[in-house]
């Protein structure tokens, strides 16, 4: 039960009650991951938990059993979400990016999949300025604690919604 001890904003006849649920992080075996980053894994975890999506199709031994679709190349940003979303020549994939770093950065978001071209986006997904590519990767500024959004035009083979 909750309410407020000194009566000065609530009378204790609107008390409540509420749940509270915590969640531990720990650093896994030999890994040197600084606090704000394990913090981030965290609640990522909490607040995102992994969906499983069953494959379809034959196995091949040419292609490897393991694919990463996209990834960032600091543990204090992560990927909110990808959504499709209808762009010019077909379907663009919206990514969201979120920072937990103290300072502003440019983050390498590497894509596991063809990339035709990129640009920067509001969250929503209204183009907001040039990123840089780099074969599939595209680098894009991210403010301090912040987010933004990047909108990728998938190359021949790309990711389909």
């Amino acid at each position: 039960m909750h309410n407020n001890l000194w009566d000065t904003n609530f009378p204790s006849q609107q008390a409540f009650h509420t749940t509270f649920r915590y969640a531990v992080g720990v650093r896994r075996s030999g890994e040197s991951t600084d606090a704000d980053a394990l913090a981030l894994r965290t609640a990522c975890e909490v607040d995102h938990p992994l969906i499983g999506v069953p494959a379809h199709g034959t196995p091949d031994p040419d292609r490897p059993a393991e694919l990463t679709l996209l990834s960032v190349d600091d543990p204090r940003i992560a990927v909110r979400d990808a959504a499709p979303v209808p762009g010019d020549d077909g379907v663009d994939l919206l990514v969201r990016l979120q920072s937990f770093a103290t300072e502003s950065r440019t983050v390498r978001l590497r894509c596991g999949f063809p990339v035709a071209g990129a640009e920067r986006a509001t969250y929503l997904g209204d183009p907001d300025g040039p990123v840089t590519l780099d074969g599939d990767d595209i680098l894009v500024e991210i403010p301090r604690p912040g987010t933004t959004a990047v909108r990728v035009r998938l190359g021949a083979t790309g990711v389909a919604g």
